[in-house]
């Protein structure tokens, strides 16, 4: 299928003017032989590109508070640590790690009684041939 998303800066309560550039992305998904293959088209206008640039000033300031060259940089504040990026996928993978880690103590849990029991069967088994 095509799916077609637009991308552009949010602006926040920083004392920036943020690019207001926008730019339109279509993905299109084929089928190759049961493997999904997609191709990506980023456009402005007319225009293509290979890459988002984004170029954000301070107010008052000429200097850009983006490097224009790295789509990377995020305007020279660190990245919220707290922050998870937002996905179409809702699943919890915290139950599954308390599953796993549920499971894993059952696990531990049945191999000391396991080896306790041997433990026992082997030492009466000593008594009765001596």
């Amino acid at each position: 299928g095509v799916f077609d998303y637009t991308v552009k800066t949010v602006p926040d309560d920083r004392d920036i003017e943020f690019d207001d550039t926008v730019y339109n992305i279509k993905f299109y998904v084929t089928d190759n032989d049961g493997r999904l293959e997609a191709t990506v088209i980023a456009s402005k206008g007319e225009e293509k590109y290979n890459r988002l640039i984004f170029v954000n000033t301070e107010k008052g300031g000429d200097e850009p508070t983006t490097n224009p060259t790295d789509s990377s940089d995020n305007g020279g504040s660190p990245p919220d640590k707290n922050r998870n990026p937002k996905t179409n996928d809702d699943t919890r993978m915290e139950i599954y790690f308390l599953f796993a880690i549920i499971a894993s103590a059952g696990l531990l849990a049945l191999s000391i009684v396991y080896l306790i029991d041997t433990q026992k069967m082997i030492n009466k088994k000593n008594k009765e041939e001596n």
